[in-house]
């Protein structure tokens, strides 16, 4: 019994050191946001665009987001507008990494949009936390005109997608 017992918590902390996450609050807390970012002393920069973004639509799914190499993003937001809203016509797949899938049995009318957020301040970072599927969302930030994200540690991400956008979060309304 003792052997299974230790065989277990050895299991369990493999587990744990594979799949743990830091907190939303733990990440924007060790963060400081000016011209590029810097977390735990890495740097990342992108093209923000000099003007802030307003967007506001209906909040179809959000996902907590999570990279070791680019942790500074926290959630991806789905953006929704017209038939896109309806589960019975679109459905939406994350397949992880903020890779997302999503069909229709016909082409809806509306608009879909994938946002992958960065809080500007903790205070951002709370609202973010508090956002609830099935309303209505205003996002105001600064978007990556070329979808890419670097860090001083040569990791990079980058979008491929026109409807896929990186988002400096200023302010979040619900």
């Amino acid at each position: 019994m003792k052997n299974l017992l230790i065989i277990v918590l050895v299991l369990g902390a493999i587990n744990w050191i594979f799949t743990y996450k830091s907190s939303t609050a733990t990440i924007v807390n060790n963060m400081t946001v000016d011209e590029n970012i810097t977390f735990k002393g890495v740097e990342f920069k992108s093209d923000w665009d000099d003007d802030v973004t307003e967007i506001t639509n209906y909040l179809r799914q959000k996902d907590r987001h999570y990279d070791k190499g680019m942790p500074i993003v926290t959630y991806n937001l789905i953006l929704t507008s017209g038939e896109y809203n309806d589960p019975e016509i679109v459905s939406i797949e994350n397949k992880g990494g903020g890779n997302y899938y999503w069909r229709a049995n016909k082409q809806p009318q509306g608009s879909i949009m994938f946002y992958h957020l960065i809080p500007s301040s903790a205070e951002i970072q709370t609202k973010l936390d508090e956002l609830e599927v099935g309303k209505l969302v205003t996002l105001r930030g600064k978007i990556s005109e070329n979808n890419k994200i670097v860090s001083s540690d040569n990791y990079y991400v980058s979008l491929n997608h026109g409807n896929h956008k990186y988002i400096l979060i200023a302010d979040v309304v619900q």
